[in-house]
């Protein structure tokens, strides 16, 4: 870089930026990069304050954020990567901002554009950082991408083909800069320098830098941005030459050809290939390269090849470069066992990870392991070797060198079988102890309402000539097979049991062809299946059923259900693989030990002392106070948990999945821990909750001779995690390593006997310690393959749902599979989906960002961000408040000053009368020095007066606040002085409560001044009033409203429900609260009548109800509790007394269904509105037109509505 090309920077920060001494900016580039050179002098060259941000602060979104606000920060440029984690609405001093170091994106633009002064920036280093620039003016229409402007000062830009020909406007080509700022070359590289900065042909003895990045000029003279042309990359926001890396591995002594190429779409990164003199070990490849390029040069992968593919003219192939996805990024040279030890592991590898070749030094997980192969694993070690092995030793060592190195130094530790059990001492025959997980299903389905909760329905379609006998006989084999197949249970001596049958006959359940037509119809199988599912009584055996519905010649669907407490997933494989075997004749080995002996065998090793250990280190995870889940749900939690249930599926694709095992091989994890940790994080999101405990199942056969034995095995882990909000996403994951290896060791301790130690009160409404599942699914279910017949698995509408929420995961191919199971009974569908979309979001997140804090996780796509802050905030009929009430209620003055405005008692004002006492008192006040956003008090009571008083301040630009007489006087004292009042309307009794300016308003010399309007009223941006709360959280506070928000609420009231001059309200709340100020604007400011009535008499439904009847009485609005004593009253019960009510709307408390359907049976015609709005947001901010076909549903939970006019609601 030369300093004129710095220098140059100075009259673009001038003349466009325009910067100067009033500006802060901030220094956000590291300084080894050149957009450091444009951070620095942005301040330098213009007198700006410079702010360096410190790294922790920039590696915290939320403290940059901070660090803006507290340093009242004007400028920044930002690179778009960094600025998509900022929200605009928490920044707040920035006025000018700048994107430049990659791509934006038209959705980050749009998300800035009205924030501040937006341009978008492009200059590589080697035009010395800037070369075009883009403003936002307001106008520009942007399509499909955000320009990058036009030439900086004294910069010249051409687009030219390969021959450096100009391209025309809107033709691709590469973009070269020329002019003042361009630099000298690389240093120490003259061949590179050469190629790159070239003799301009447009310009006589002008250099000319060909970028290598391609663009196009737009009609209007910006530039578009469409990408690179050659080899230059950027990964991860830094730009690199690949070139440099493959000149530093050309040095390399046994390096013969090198080429480096950036792969993948958005997430890219560097793959290395290279021939070789000889096979070169990736590791010190690696090493080799640190020591001479800095981190981010270092490629992701490298992939040796014997040869380099070639394209006819003899140049490297780029396209044909095999992709190295599949591979390993740190691949190791294949080494083969040394000893008999690592010769026995590599067997053992080979049968678990189903691969021939392993070498000693590969890594389990990088060759498919996971969780539940490597509890296969811990297994055979222990079997082959009689030495024990720790679960978490597998994850550490990984490879078959060290394994074998722990195995040599480790302790004896004899592998005992499971030895067939005896009877029990005086139990009838068949009686044996049922398993732990057994007991718990047989205890859970005598609830009530667990129907077919515990049911494993599957159904087979089968096309072929089916042969009905072998069909049933083969079933029946398998029966006598396996005991579990002929087992029910019961209770003996106060112990759940399970009873061994010598036998137990299945008899199909056919439907025919005609009966299928009969009595199914055409819409059919979905039916068959759905009547098949039900209830079994585990007291009879088999718990198993089989049915058959013949569809059509040579094609049936076989349907298969069996209770959970005999099966699981594993034994529905081996079922599936022996019915093929016996089907066609072949015959199985004789099992060594059935269901019932591990039982036995499992409840004699609760007595161990290592099981107990267990069982300690579960109940330290524990110990104290157990949080609960506490999930926002659509409808009430049901005092019994119903088993009513639904499911959805979605998939992750193929670019996730191969985003989330990179995650787990580069953290040392596996797939299923990455997803429960984003499992967790989603919950967190969701509840606020750190303390976090999810159910997981793990298959409890870590002893081999459970491998063929169909039962229910299955133990559930109760995992706990704190996902806090300080943590990165990396962080959290290593906890949930640690916290599941932990577990997994621990497997063995039942979750029954956790339960029952820890003592947890019993909640019908919940399953003890969690209600949530995970569930990775690593076990391949298998086909279905006979000779002559041909199977297709066929999806079952299983409508029942064991937990409130169990989310599923299971790989499939190049994509993961997913499945969300949930109780209707509590979540509507969208909600789940919306659940199971956040979710992905998370797992898309932790992809792109894994070093992300846990607090900067966003669950919302920006469909649905647009959604929440945009679409559920815009109202069809928007109105823009130019005019203020006094305003509106002028003009319905001068249109009709002889209608009637106002009736108390016998007080009856007219628009015209009205408008000319308050127009008189406004000026009194003027004249008093009352000027715009001063306060006036009024203390009046529930009368004309405080009418008066409210519109005359209105009329003088000042904001009034009403005072309730009947506060206690130390309260009115208080608001008074708080509130700064400058002047005080009352009524002769009430002078003495303020010692400032008194105006009573019951002497008729009060409205002598002139009667016109004002000239000079309040604008809409003045304070229109001061409304106190309550104070039962502490002091009152004053809440300040302006004339636009009251103006925006009730115009939006007139038009929404449809008030006319001739409408009819009354006031039945104190003018004090602005539960009132719906009916008294609304009525003034279209020209209806307002009619006061005292608190007595409106507290009072025998006296409100004949008012509203005698004065035809069209619209009120109520509170829900005054509400229901008029519908519970005895003026209600007199017929049509309330037969001119058209409206009522309800607010400040919650509605009560009951009393709407009561008053809607005697008035149908009646419409009802539910009214949300705290005083903060201009009397109500929600309103929903009550729907009385849906009244199920607000008994369920209230529905406050939609938004008014141009609000916003933020959750």
């Amino acid at each position: 870089m030369e300093h004129k090309g710095v220098a140059n920077l100075k009259s673009f920060f001038d003349n466009v930026l325009k910067l100067n001494q009033e500006d802060r900016v901030i220094h956000f580039a590291s300084i080894s990069f050149d957009a450091s050179v444009w951070d620095i002098f942005t301040g330098l060259l213009t007198g700006a304050t410079l702010y360096i941000m410190p790294e922790d602060i920039i590696g915290n979104y939320g403290k940059f954020e901070e660090f803006l606000n507290k340093n009242r920060i004007t400028f920044a440029t930002l690179p778009p990567t960094y600025l998509v984690n900022l929200d605009p609405n928490r920044i707040i001093t920035l006025k000018k901002l700048i994107t430049a170091g990659s791509a934006t994106s038209v959705e980050l633009f749009s998300k800035w554009k009205d924030r501040v002064e937006y341009r978008n920036g492009y200059g590589p280093t080697e035009s010395t950082v800037c070369a075009t620039m883009w403003k936002y003016d307001g106008e520009y229409e942007i399509l499909s991408s955000v320009p990058i402007g036009r030439p900086a000062s004294n910069i010249r830009v051409y687009v030219v083909d390969k021959n450096n020909n100009l391209q025309p406007i809107g033709v691709e080509g590469e973009l070269c800069i020329a002019g003042i700022s361009l630099a000298r070359g690389y240093l120490n590289m003259p061949e590179l320098t050469a190629e790159k900065f070239i003799e301009s042909p447009f310009l006589p003895g002008e250099r000319m830098y060909k970028s290598g990045d391609l663009a196009r000029w737009l009609p209007d003279g910006n530039l578009e941005f469409l990408g690179r042309k050659d080899q230059q990359v950027k990964i991860r926001g830094f730009r690199i030459e690949t070139g440099e890396i493959e000149y530093q591995l050309l040095k390399h002594g046994l390096v013969k050809e090198a080429v480096v190429v950036a792969r993948g779409d958005e997430d890219k990164y560097l793959c290395a290939y290279y021939t070789a003199y000889e096979e070169l070990s990736i590791s010190k490849l690696k090493d080799f390269l640190a020591k001479r390029l800095p981190d981010y040069m270092i490629p992701s992968y490298f992939v040796q090849l014997d040869a380099m593919p070639l394209t006819s003219n003899s140049k490297i192939d780029i396209k044909a470069l095999p992709d190295p996805e599949g591979r390993k990024s740190l691949k190791t040279l294949y080494v083969e066992p040394q000893n008999e030890i690592e010769e026995k592991l590599a067997d053992i590898w080979k049968e678990i990870l189903g691969i021939e070749k392993i070498g000693i030094d590969d890594d389990f997980f990088e060759l498919g392991g996971h969780s539940l192969k490597a509890t296969a694993l811990v297994t055979q070690i222990h079997k082959t070797f009689n030495t024990e092995i720790q679960l978490k030793d597998v994850f550490e060592i990984r490879t078959i060198r060290g394994l074998a190195a722990s195995i040599k130094t480790a302790g004896q530790s004899l592998y005992s079988s499971i030895k067939p059990a005896n009877a029990q001492e005086n139990w009838p025959h068949g009686y044996y102890a049922a398993s732990s997980a057994q007991k718990r299903l047989y205890i859970i389905n005598q609830y009530e309402g667990i129907g077919t909760g515990y049911n494993m329905p599957a159904a087979v379609e089968i096309e072929g000539d089916l042969d009905y006998q072998r069909l049933e006989e083969t079933f029946n084999k398998l029966i006598e097979r396996h005991e579990s197949l002929r087992t029910s249970f019961g209770v003996f001596e106060g112990e759940v049991v399970q009873i061994v049958h010598p036998e137990a006959k299945l008899n199909i359940d056919y439907i025919s062809e005609t009966e299928y037509i009969e009595k199914i119809g055409g819409s059919g199988v979905d039916k068959a299946i759905k009547d098949f599912v039900r209830p079994f009584d585990l007291e009879k055996a088999p718990l198993m059923r089989v049915g058959l519905v013949r569809t059509e010649e040579k094609r049936h669907v076989l349907m298969v259900d069996m209770h959970h407490i005999i099966s699981d997933g594993m034994s529905m494989n081996i079922l599936i693989e022996e019915f093929a075997y016996l089907y066609e004749g072949r015959s199985l080995p004789e099992l060594k030990i059935q269901y019932k002996d591990f039982a036995v065998w499992q409840n004699e090793l609760f007595k161990n002392g290592e099981v107990k250990k267990q069982g300690e280190y579960w109940k330290s995870v524990f110990d104290g106070n157990i949080p609960v889940l506490d999930m926002p749900t659509d409808y009430p939690r049901p005092l019994i948990q119903s088993f009513e249930g639904d499911r959805i599926d979605f998939e992750l694709d193929r670019e996730l999945t191969l985003g989330l095992n990179s995650l787990s091989a580069k953290t040392g994890t596996t797939l299923y821990m990455v997803m429960l940790a984003a499992y967790n994080v989603l919950l967190s999101k969701y509840t606020g909750q750190e303390d976090i405990v999810v159910g997981s199942p793990i298959a409890g056969r870590h002893h081999p001779d459970m491998e063929k034995i169909i039962g229910f095995f299955v133990n559930t882990l109760a995992l706990r995690n704190y996902p806090k909000d300080s943590k990165t996403f990396v962080e959290f994951l290593a906890d949930v390593r640690q916290s599941t290896l932990l577990a997994f060791e621990n497997q063995d301790y039942q979750f029954e006997q956790l339960v029952d130690s820890i003592a947890i009160p019993r909640d019908l409404s919940r399953n003890p310690l969690f209600d949530t599942m995970f569930v990775m699914q690593n076990i391949s279910s298998s086909d279905l393959r006979i000779p002559d017949l041909r199977f297709k698995s066929l999806d079952i509408d299983y409508k029942t749902s064991k937990f409130d929420i169990k989310m599923e995961a299971m790989e499939w191919k190049d994509r993961i599979r997913m499945g969300v199971e949930f109780k209707t009974r509590l979540f509507e569908r969208q909600t789940i989906e919306r659940f199971a979309r956040h979710y992905t979001n998370i797992l898309r997140t932790i992809v792109e960002c894994p070093q992300i804090l846990l607090s900067q996780i966003n669950l919302m796509d920006d469909d649905e961000k647009n959604q929440v802050v945009y679409e559920f905030n815009q109202e069809m009929n928007g109105f823009d408040a130019i005019k203020t009430v006094v305003q509106l209620f002028e003009e319905q003055a001068a249109a009709s000053p002889d209608k009637t405005a106002l009736v108390y008692g016998d007080t009856r004002l007219t628009y015209g009368q009205l408008n000319e006492k308050a127009n008189s008192l406004a000026r009194r006040l003027k004249n008093k020095g009352i000027k715009a956003n001063d306060v006036v008090g009024i203390l009046t009571g529930q009368n004309h007066y405080m009418i008066i008083g409210i519109l005359a301040a209105l009329k003088a630009g000042a904001a009034y606040l009403p005072v309730d007489p009947d506060f206690p006087e130390e309260r009115i004292r208080y608001m008074l002085s708080d509130s700064e009042a400058e002047v005080l309307l009352c009524c002769k009794e009430n002078r003495s409560l303020f010692a400032g300016e008194v105006i009573d308003l019951e002497r008729e010399e009060v409205y002598s001044e002139d009667t016109s309007n004002l000239q000079e009223k309040g604008m809409t941006g003045d304070l229109a009033y001061v409304i106190y709360t309550s104070g039962t959280t502490g002091k009152p506070k004053g809440v300040m409203i302006e004339n636009h928000s009251l103006s925006n609420y009730c115009n939006w009231f007139v038009r929404k429900f449809g008030i006319k001059k001739e409408d009819k309200t009354v006031i039945v709340s104190s003018l004090c609260f602005d539960l009132s100020y719906t009916a008294l604007y609304s009525a003034l400011i279209c020209g209806s009548e307002l009619h006061l009535i005292s608190k007595q008499d409106y507290s009072d439904p025998e006296i409100l109800l004949p008012y509203m009847e005698e004065n035809g009485i069209t619209y009120i609005k109520s509170t829900p509790s005054l509400f229901n004593m008029m519908v519970n009253s005895n003026a209600f019960l007199k017929t049509d007394a309330l037969k001119k009510l058209r409206l009522v709307v309800l607010g400040g408390e919650e509605i009560n269904i009951k009393d709407i359907e009561r008053f809607n049976a005697a008035y149908p015609d009646t419409d009802f509105v539910n009214h949300y709005g705290p005083t903060e947001t201009t009397i109500g901010a929600i309103a929903e037109r009550i729907d009385f076909s849906r009244l199920e549903l607000y008994r369920r939970h209230t529905v406050i509505g939609s938004l008014l006019t141009i609000r916003q609601c933020i959750f």
